[in-house]
């Protein structure tokens, strides 16, 4: 089933549980989550409504998104509420694990402190941030990124708590490579590749490197070697960076991670959420993407029941 997401007489985005005509979205409906489609009709004008509110319409340059392959969104959502769940997370930490080396018993924790909550979209206690992946602001921030074409949800969303991340470009990997069948760069059909991720920093990076580094334009060339102009985004608290998500790219070293952990600085918690055009190649990642997530996740999450859908065929996603 696909959701579809009209706006109002205001042009404002109506909720899921206002579409379907229900008081609230019930949680154990994460399956239905994994089949959204985000429809533009009859939107707002950039620039109005007030920031961090439901009625507010970011202004993104799209034509610079295009060139760096990133943009920072002021404002999409109000810095208290950021600080709520912010709150509501580190009280959850149990609820996280560990991957990779951070994995390893005794010594690995110290290697890597990071901490990752895969699919907080199919977990009842994080239902007080599942709103985040349907925010009004923030598709209407990510309409103007799509440039008006009809674009989904792509199944992808975790917590990173902590995390050292090295220079990398998202993708599916290992054993979730196979869904990804179709080209990530070159001769691209259907609309090609246009898979992007939405970070909510539940802090401010402002005044600090502590936020995402880029390499700008990176999207556009499979090497990770090229990185000599990467540099590090600061984000105000409540400000959404969004970047194509084969853009080479990392989050903290090694060595700022172990230096955080030793200087028991504030938690750096990031929220990762994944959208794309409505064609194949997001059809693939966001199967792969369930897949990983699910085997990820195990008996803490509700599974979803639709099986993969054949790329290019939207029934079932």
């Amino acid at each position: 089933m696909w959701l579809r997401l009209p706006y109002d007489s205001k042009g404002t985005a109506r909720r899921p549980c206002a579409v379907l005509g229900m008081n609230r979205v019930n949680t154990k409906m994460h399956p239905f989550f994994t089949s959204i489609v985000l429809v533009a009709a009859a939107a707002p004008s950039p620039g109005t409504g007030t920031p961090g509110s439901t009625d507010f319409v970011p202004t993104v340059n799209a034509t610079a998104f295009d060139e760096r392959g990133y943009v920072i969104v002021d404002g999409v959502f109000a810095p208290r509420e950021i600080d709520s769940i912010r709150r509501q997370v580190q009280a959850l930490k149990g609820e996280a694990t560990r991957f990779g080396v951070g994995a390893t018993p005794i010594v690995g924790p110290f290697i890597d402190p990071g901490l990752t909550v895969p699919d907080f979209m199919a977990r009842e206690k994080f239902k007080f941030m599942h709103h985040m992946v349907t925010w009004p602001p923030l598709l209407a921030a990510l309409r103007q990124v799509f440039r008006g074409e009809p674009f989904r949800y792509a199944s992808h969303n975790d917590i990173g708590i902590n995390r050292i991340v090295s220079w990398h470009k998202d993708r599916l990997n290992d054993a979730y490579r196979k869904y990804q069948r179709l080209p990530l760069w070159g001769n691209q059909t259907g609309g090609g590749h246009k898979i992007v991720k939405a970070c909510v920093y539940l802090q401010s990076h402002e005044h600090d490197d502590g936020g995402l580094m880029i390499s700008p334009s990176s999207y556009m060339n499979p090497s990770l070697l090229e990185r000599d102009n990467a540099l590090h985004l600061h984000n105000r608290k409540g400000s959404v960076v969004i970047f194509e998500q084969r853009s080479t790219h990392r989050g903290l070293s090694i060595l700022e991670g172990m230096t955080h952990a030793l200087m028991r600085r504030p938690d750096r918690i990031l929220v990762s959420l994944g959208y794309g055009l409505r064609n194949a190649y997001t059809h693939e990642f966001a199967a792969g993407t369930r897949a990983r997530q699910a085997d990820q996740c195990g008996d803490k999450c509700l599974q979803p029941k639709a099986a993969a859908a054949p790329a290019g065929h939207e029934g079932g996603l």
